[in-house]
């Protein structure tokens, strides 16, 4: 299951990762897919699925988190020799789950017609954004129990389930979407609404595939009853992760609303940006999955030198993706910015070229900071990991945000502001990680027999 013969090795990290950086793309692409169909019937459509689903994300981002933790906990039980119990994590998290969803499913809705309102949304795109939301977050449990179980395959070490999973949850979601968006079942059920029902179809099955691979080969002799020191160590350490999750998105949130302050060329250039940074750091979340299963597993061993190993591993594999973005981001900056329809010479033209150009170090920090916490989580650190996050990511946004409408700063001096907030959050999580203080850390209660 874990490569005996070369643990901790770049060739061990990677293909344990990949499977789960495969699966990422795949919900990526399903979200882009949906975007893109929308766009040919009217822009505001895709403008609104946008909306909605990002604030449904941001909703349900906390739940996500806290259950993604599952992964940590599970693999420490394994790595301890202990699979009831990482089956037990499995029950907890399903009734963690129902808990969870219940505000969501009662107050969503309001919230996020406040929230829509506070932020003045376009009163023609206000309907269809609250109109997908609405739908949207109907399915915030079949999420929950998404992650909770993809998380345990993916802590057990069959990432390949979370892999074909999604591939199929894909294959099953872009020809659905092109039908129901184009109203395959009536006028009642097209455009937004039919982007909405496809998205939740696909979720719906994925789970439920989830649940019927989990019940035909892993539930033997499962104990499905509450264990309250299981489910107490999944708060107490998921939380936090829930939390920071939380935080940082809505932190970079408001920093790309707030750029778009600056007007219709920071805000192209800005889309521009955000559009390949994303397509760049989309791997680093496999491997921030991969690496908090590894080493979960290697800290439930008693073996701290092992995680060390991994993490070493992992920094290598990132380094590697950041040197192959940087030749592209700096060897095809100008195509780059101009397939975004971008006017050559134009002010987005050469903002979005300089953002580009700086993408470098963006990667470069992203990567560092995605390994290394995914090494701190993994050890039950999380807490740090909160405080560091919370007192950067907003620290730079309150800097930003008086730079933006009282200090009459640059959009580059603004996105300059966020690349150095990113160096100093990596600079201070390789400290920790380097301090050691979390292989000192445990979460199992299991007495080590390695």
């Amino acid at each position: 299951m874990y490569f005996k013969k070369s643990r901790g090795s770049v060739s061990h990290v990677l293909a344990f990762s990949l499977p789960v950086m495969i699966s990422q793309a795949c919900d990526s692409l399903m979200m882009l897919t949906d975007r893109y169909l929308l766009s040919q019937v009217d822009p505001i459509f895709a403008a609104a699925s946008m909306s909605g689903g990002m604030t449904a994300f941001l909703f349900w981002i906390f739940g996500a988190g806290l259950l993604g933790f599952v992964s940590a906990l599970a693999s420490q039980y394994m790595g301890a020799n202990e699979p009831a119990k990482a089956k037990a994590v499995v029950a907890q998290s399903l009734i963690l789950s129902v808990i969870l969803s219940i505000p969501l499913l009662l107050f969503g809705e309001p919230l996020a017609r406040f929230y829509f309102s506070f932020l003045k949304m376009p009163i023609e795109e206000l309907p269809l954004a609250l109109t997908y939301f609405s739908l949207i977050i109907q399915c915030c449990f079949f999420v929950f129990l998404k992650v909770s179980f993809s998380s345990y395959f993916s802590g057990i070490g069959k990432t390949k389930i979370v892999m074909y999973v999604n591939i199929i949850g894909l294959i099953l979601n872009i020809p659905l979407s092109y039908f129901l968006i184009h109203g395959g079942f009536g006028e009642a059920w097209s455009g937004v609404k039919g982007a909405a029902l496809g998205t939740i179809c696909a979720e719906v099955f994925m789970t439920l595939l989830y649940i019927g691979i989990f019940l035909r080969h892993y539930s033997k002799n499962m104990k499905w009853s509450f264990n309250s020191d299981i489910c107490k160590k999944l708060l107490k350490y998921g939380s936090p992760m829930g939390m920071e999750f939380f935080v940082l998105t809505f932190a970079f949130n408001t920093f790309l609303t707030m750029f778009h302050s600056f007007g219709i060329d920071a805000a192209k250039a800005i889309s521009v940006t955000s559009s390949w940074s994303w397509l760049t750091v989309l791997p680093f979340f496999g491997l921030n999955v991969g690496v908090m299963s590894l080493v979960g597993h290697a800290m439930g061993e008693g073996n701290p030198t092992l995680a060390t190993q991994i993490t070493r591993s992992a920094l290598k594999i990132a380094f590697g993706i950041v040197a192959i973005a940087t030749v592209c981001f700096i060897g095809f900056t100008e195509p780059l910015v101009s397939t975004f329809g971008i006017a050559n010479g134009s002010k987005a033209y050469e903002l979005a070229k300089f953002m580009v150009l700086t993408l470098p170090l963006y990667c470069i920090f992203d990567a560092l900071e995605f390994v290394l916490t995914a090494t701190l989580r993994a050890s039950g650190d999380t807490f740090f990991c909160l405080k560091v996050s919370t007192l950067s990511q907003w620290t730079c946004v309150t800097i930003c945000f008086y730079g933006t409408y009282y200090g009459h700063f640059s959009p580059k001096m603004i996105w300059c502001i966020f690349i150095v907030a990113l160096f100093i959050q990596s600079c201070i999580f390789g400290y920790r990680y380097l301090q050691g203080s979390w292989k000192l850390l445990k979460v199992t209660d299991s007495d080590f027999a390695h």
